[in-house]
């Protein structure tokens, strides 16, 4: 496995910022990878997702959305079991949207988010439906938008596994 560290300026505040990727012969995977217009990686600007899976030259892009998780508001709601249920935002979904179609060869754009729905929709879907999780891993080829919800407590990594295994 080939690890790379590459540093990344940040204009805006003026200081370095780091992004890493580690490889072996079949994905590469990057935290803070810039995809840049110049590199003509993009057609309108620069794009930094916080993950970055690539297999051959195909892009399956994961941002966490963390933030805000613990007030309870508009995405939030108490069950019968006083568990605090928390939804996605579809603002954070819009993000993937522009991922998927500014970034050259992005197949995948998710968030990854403190709740318990997970949603995928598909680009090219007859139907235009939302799909479920189980629906995902059957099929062989997808290409889309939607929410990972994480809980630590419920094996998250294994949820996120689940979804890498179907990228051919």
């Amino acid at each position: 496995m080939k690890e790379l560290i590459y540093p990344a300026y940040n204009k805006k505040e003026k200081n370095i910022q780091y992004g890493y990727t580690i490889e072996n012969s079949n994905y590469k995977v990057s935290y803070n990878r810039t995809f840049s217009k110049n590199r003509k990686e993009s057609y309108s600007h620069n794009f930094r997702p916080d993950i970055t899976i690539q297999k051959n030259k195909k892009y399956y892009l994961l941002d966490a959305k963390f933030k805000n998780s613990l007030n309870l508001n508009e995405n939030a709601n108490i069950d019968s079991d006083d568990k605090i249920n928390i939804n996605f935002k579809y603002n954070d979904i819009d993000k993937m949207h522009s991922y998927l179609d500014a970034i050259y060869g992005a197949d995948i754009a998710m968030i990854l988010y403190p709740g318990s729905k997970f949603a995928f929709y598909q680009k090219e879907y007859p139907k235009k439906e939302l799909l479920s999780k189980e629906s995902i891993l059957k099929k062989q080829k997808i290409k889309g938008v939607g929410a990972i919800p994480i809980d630590v407590s419920n094996d998250a990594y294994k949820k996120i596994l689940d979804i890498i295994k179907t990228i051919d």
